[in-house]
């Protein structure tokens, strides 16, 4: 039977709908260095949970606006020994994308839905900035001239930290009570966290 032009066409196009598919619901191993780009002068190497986390989980709304596109999702998240384990859905319920990141070891993606401009290693590092302690953070950066400050309010939970290259403000996050605020002033990226557990980090 001779095969149309148009059918052939109508099975390509199936089959590239089918790999896409394939790829966005499907766990994708991405290589890891476990080194961000804060800066193009700046290095972030990111590093497996304190102590004290392994083996607790939390409950977060994330509201992010990068260059003014805007992404809000539940995350649901779980430190281990050596991992980060996270899965987000949308605010009404719907699975957006979860991943397990290792030290060591290629980064693993299921992503359900497309998402643009979204950054899972920028999300990872977030976490870290606004969880880790103060001197992981220091020990982590690589850049000169480079500072990374914590100033807490007295008889406060309550802190802001700060990261400097020279005179210039690169990082800035704030813990008010349950909530996190990470501003990126030369990537105009912001990020707010909402603690949904009883308990605070």
């Amino acid at each position: 039977m001779k095969v149309s032009w148009r059918m052939k066409c109508n099975a390509k196009i199936g089959f590239a709908c089918l790999l896409l598919f394939t790829w966005l619901s499907g766990c994708v191993s991405v290589p890891s260095s476990n080194i961000i780009k804060i800066t193009p002068e700046i290095d972030f190497r990111l590093t497996p949970p304190p102590k004290y986390l392994i083996s607790t989980s939390f409950s977060q709304l994330v509201e992010m606006d990068y260059a003014g596109k805007k992404q809000r999702f539940i995350a649901q998240v779980e430190f281990r020994a050596q991992e980060i384990v996270l899965a987000a859905v949308s605010a009404s319920g719907v699975p957006l994308f979860d991943f397990i990141w290792h030290v060591g070891q290629p980064l693993l993606i299921n992503q359900y839905v497309p998402l643009p401009g979204l950054d899972i290693n920028y999300i990872i590092a977030d976490m870290q900035w606004i969880c880790w302690p103060i001197e992981y953070l220091q020990a982590s950066l690589q850049g000169d001239d480079v500072a990374v400050k914590e100033h807490r309010q007295e008889n406060s939970e309550n802190w802001q930290r700060v990261l400097t290259q020279g005179e210039n403000i690169i990082y800035t996050i704030t813990k008010e009570n349950n909530i996190y605020q990470l501003e990126h002033k030369q990537r105009n990226y912001r990020i707010k966290i909402t603690n949904l557990n009883a308990e605070e980090l």
